[in-house]
């Protein structure tokens, strides 16, 4: 419970501080403010106080939630590439306990070796 409370949090923190950013007429914050004022200037209407706001608002927060969104999700498909690209070249581990053996095979006098050793790839699960 207490990792969703701050979870949700940090998500209105985030929301917040986007809506900071479109509420001061930066970007498509200013344009929704632009569009709204062409629209009553063609139409040649102008709209109450009420759905000015409520326009403003649903827009500004829509955004603001998008946008929130939106960098949580460009941090996920990084995340995703960075776990793929260690996935892609692995590295391989010689583990300790590492044997070995040597000596003469009896019949031809040729030298033989004997290596025991476990490879260990931490990138991948095994």
């Amino acid at each position: 419970m207490q990792e969703l409370i701050s979870d949700i949090g940090a998500f209105l923190a985030s929301v917040f501080w986007h809506w900071q950013a479109w509420a001061g007429g930066t970007g498509v914050g200013g344009a929704v403010v632009v569009g709204i004022a062409i629209f009553e200037h063609l139409t040649g209407s102008n709209m109450g106080k009420r759905m000015y706001i409520s326009i403003i608002v649903c827009a500004f927060l829509f955004g603001a939630f998008f946008m929130a969104w939106r960098d949580e999700h460009r941090k996920s498909l990084d995340l995703k590439a960075q776990l793929k690209a260690k996935l892609d070249s692995p590295e391989f581990k010689l583990l300790d306990g590492t044997s070995v053996w040597w000596g003469p095979r009896d019949r031809d006098h040729r030298l033989m070796m004997i290596v025991a050793v476990a490879i260990s790839n931490p990138q991948r699960p095994s």
